[in-house]
């Protein structure tokens, strides 16, 4: 298993090997614990960020998957350990660890939206506002930027978490002119920049 930590996070890329297909049902809970082996974040999901079914696995094959723990607020600097727990319709394996990791510092503070929005999404999700992208031209008062054809527009958009989300979620940003006409769009799992 590959882990990569970042400021916000560690992202968990395990492989599998599958002997024979799991059931629809097979999820792994994924801890993150503390040096004191508190558990500080947690995650019961399907494979590749609770985006694929293991059922549609082969027999036979090496399966590379991908989870993203994000580091709770006010996590500390210090070592981390994760653990994974196979869950499945008839129960749940025990607990292993797979990964040690340190986080160098504290996580910072939230960064702040240049827009800042209160749209909430399913009780579960708001979006908090976006950055808008630096353009070439500057943009009159009231309008995020200015763009010309083949010109790339790069929005950073920030999200909160308002509950527990055990589903998996996908934001689709739509670029509209005046008239309401899509020019471009784009979709992808949230937080999964990658």
């Amino acid at each position: 298993m590959r882990t990569e930590v970042e400021a916000g996070g560690v992202w968990l890329t395990p492989y599998w090997w599958v002997d024979r297909t799991p059931g629809e049902a097979w999820r792994v809970r994924w801890r993150m614990k503390d040096a004191g082996g508190a558990t500080v974040a947690e995650r019961a999901a399907r494979p590749y960020h609770n985006a694929m079914a293991a059922s549609d696995w082969p027999p036979n094959t090496l399966v590379d998957d991908a989870h993203y723990l994000p580091l709770p607020d006010g996590a500390r600097a210090g070592e981390y350990s994760v653990t994974a727990q196979l869950l499945s319709g008839s129960g749940a394996s025990a607990e292993v660890p797979v990964a040690k990791f340190s986080v160098p510092t504290d996580r910072p503070a939230a960064p702040q939206p240049a827009r800042a929005l209160a749209a909430q999404f399913g009780g579960k999700i708001a979006l908090l506002g976006y950055d808008p992208p630096a353009t070439r031209a500057e943009p009159p008062a009231g309008i995020d930027a200015v763009a010309r054809a083949g010109d790339a527009l790069s929005y950073t958009l920030h999200w909160g978490a308002t509950a527990a989300a055990d589903e998996n979620l996908h934001g689709f940003l739509h670029l509209t002119d005046a008239a309401g006409e899509t020019l471009a769009t784009r979709d992808q799992l949230a937080g999964g920049g990658r």
